[in-house]
């Protein structure tokens, strides 16, 4: 398997057919964010996976109900990512558990702090390594960071005060999706030789 291509292919899928994704991709998909490099080895990670359709729905509408108390811009970013929620076989919930942090905070503030950026990076690692097996897999996917605006009703709805990194949403493509355009190397990397 070409990884870079793999990498390069890539693309969100915001709209998914009515089928169910097996037990056995599911566990695939899963298994890659937990082998996703962490700080420490600690993997400060804690992932809730949701098929049930209501519960589904039920995050969809907390995201509608948070769109009608803010601007318009935010309002559209909401309700798009309402809609990409409501209508996905399953959704995996992505917490940063903050296990390295509460080791830090033992050696000080600055400790603590250092040990949360550890922490997210480690978290979109997994994210990362979930989404690559999910297009290996055919399944299609899409990182969604606007549930953060929700993140104390979302919380709650699982009983929770972990800090909320993303969701994820999965399923059998129901569009082709696009890639956007990538800025070339030269323009991206200073290289000192």
């Amino acid at each position: 398997m070409d990884i870079l291509k793999l990498i390069m292919d890539r693309k969100s899928i915001r709209k998914y057919r009515n089928k169910l994704i097996s037990r056995n991709k599911t566990d695939k998909i899963v298994q890659a964010g937990i082998w996703g490099p962490s700080v420490f080895g600690k993997q400060p990670w804690r992932l809730i996976i949701v098929e049930n359709k209501r519960l589904i729905k039920s995050i969809s509408d907390l995201l509608l109900k948070e769109s009608k108390k803010v601007g318009i811009g935010w309002k559209v970013l909401l309700k798009n990512a309402a809609g990409v929620i409501e209508k996905a076989p399953l959704i995996i919930i992505v917490y940063r558990s903050g296990s390295v942090v509460r080791i830090a905070n033992t050696f000080g503030k600055n400790y603590s702090k250092m040990a949360k950026v550890a922490e997210v990076a480690s978290v979109a690692a997994a994210i990362q390594n979930m989404l690559l097996v999910s297009e290996s897999l055919g399944i299609g996917a899409c990182w969604l960071d606007m549930p953060f605006l929700c993140r104390d009703s979302i919380n709650k709805l699982f009983r929770t005060k972990e800090d909320l990194i993303a969701v994820l949403t999965f399923g059998y493509p129901g569009e082709k999706g696009r890639r956007s355009v990538r800025e070339s190397l030269k323009k991206m990397i200073t290289l000192y030789r």
